[in-house]
């Protein structure tokens, strides 16, 4: 059973899903002694990953669940299974899920992932843009700083005015922008916020200055 197990996930890691599946699958079938809780798990997440390669979402969804019978709190598992769900459309269960990868994982930049994700399907998907806007803060404050999330995150800060984070995030944004809409764009955010300062009209009139030769 080791040495299967083994070939399974090499074989899963080597890019040949279809023998990883069948695999992992003839391991969980046969319920053989050497088959540990552990190794089970091990079998049913290369069952499930090499399924979801296999564009076999129902097959993945089905071996999740048995790891998360057996052991609720499996990170992988669970964060597997969200992202499945959020792109199947079924937004609130996967925030459950995501929520639930939260409990576990320890990891900042993991964490940081979790929140930045459960912000796009918040924003997006439900249309809640106040718990898009916590998560997108979360996820800032685990370090995560890609553009789509900082220019997203930009959007509420501004309207919130919370003038300090959204400066430090147009300046985050303005090396890495190249896109002249978005460049002018970042130009009438920092505009924005200048305007919110009663003595910052001068740096306002700047800002818009510099979107408008974009």
């Amino acid at each position: 059973v080791p040495a299967a197990l083994s070939v399974a996930e090499e074989n899963l890691e080597g890019g040949d899903a279809e023998l990883a599946f069948h695999v992992a699958s003839n391991l969980i079938d046969k319920k053989d002694e050497a088959l540990t809780p552990a190794r089970r798990i091990r079998a049913l997440m290369v069952q499930s990953s090499a399924a979801l390669a296999l564009e076999q979402p129902a097959k993945a969804l089905d071996a999740f669940r048995e790891v998360l019978a057996d052991e609720r709190l499996h990170a992988g598992a669970l964060r597997a299974l969200a992202d499945l769900l959020a792109d199947e459309g079924r937004s609130i269960e996967a925030i459950q899920h995501y929520l639930r990868v939260l409990l576990v994982e320890e990891d900042s930049q993991q964490r940081g992932e979790v929140y930045r994700r459960m912000g796009f399907l918040w924003e997006d998907a439900i249309n809640n843009t106040y718990e898009g806007a916590a998560c997108y803060d979360r996820a800032m404050e685990a370090g995560l700083d890609d553009p789509t999330l900082l220019r997203r995150a930009l959007k509420h800060l501004v309207r919130h005015q919370e003038r300090d984070k959204a400066l430090n995030v147009v300046d985050a944004l303005l090396p890495v922008t190249e896109d002249p809409q978005e460049m002018a764009d970042l130009w009438v955010a920092q505009g924005t916020v200048f305007t919110q300062g009663d003595d910052d009209l001068e740096k306002a009139t700047e800002a818009f200055d510099m979107a408008l030769s974009y």
